[in-house]
């Protein structure tokens, strides 16, 4: 959770994804639907929606779509190579060995 905060959630979360992952938003049928802002509350929910969703097997998936290398409605969010992807690959990564 203290990763997510401090990497991911503003930066990333906030910044990029929640533009369409929300309710109502383009990516409103997908299975990372998050809350906006930066509550506390907020926080914890997207971390565990973000954790669930590792949980299902889908990690690979999570870096692959916003890096490009996987088709993505929302197009190159984290481009290969950026310190970005660099944070959301470490958090997946973290997330994924604390759940095994």
């Amino acid at each position: 959770l203290t990763l997510y905060q401090q990497t991911i959630a503003g930066p990333i979360t906030q910044s990029r994804c929640v533009v369409c992952h929300v309710p109502g938003g383009a990516a409103t049928g997908s299975q990372l639907i998050y809350e906006t802002g930066s509550s506390a509350s907020a926080q914890l929910s997207n971390y565990n929606t973000l954790v669930e969703y590792i949980r299902t097997g889908r990690a690979d998936r999570l870096i692959a779509m916003p890096s490009g290398t996987m088709a993505h409605g929302g197009g190159v969010q984290l481009p290969p190579g950026s310190s970005l992807l660099q944070a959301w690959t470490e958090f997946v990564n973290q997330v994924t060995t604390e759940i095994q």
